[in-house]
């Protein structure tokens, strides 16, 4: 198993399409974002990696369950700037987030 660097977590309440990190994430080489995921909410979520100009829906676009527990991983090449949003009204209270850079796994 490859090396995993932790880049961060998220945490509170967070409104529709506000980005949740302050700063981008910028990979430290070609390899993926992991993302592990509960919301008190079903709502879509989103990812950028050219800091948002173009965003993209996880889960194929659908809504997450409600308390559900999601993992995604989003390769991304070094340079990029990763950010994470709910595109949907209302926005969600996180349960839990972290990201992770992953590194090193097939």
């Amino acid at each position: 198993m490859g090396k995993v660097n932790p880049k961060g977590s998220a945490t509170g309440t967070k409104a529709q399409n506000a980005e949740w990190l302050a700063n981008d994430l910028i990979p430290t080489k070609d390899a993926k974002i992991r993302i592990t995921l509960s919301l008190d909410a079903a709502v879509v979520i989103e990812v950028t990696v050219d800091s948002g100009t173009n965003w993209l829906g996880l889960n194929n676009n659908g809504a997450l369950t409600v308390d559900g527990l999601f993992v995604f991983d989003v390769p991304v090449r070094i340079k990029d700037k990763f950010n994470i949003r709910i595109p949907t009204a209302g926005g969600a209270t996180i349960n839990l987030c972290r990201i992770d850079e992953i590194s090193g796994e097939g």
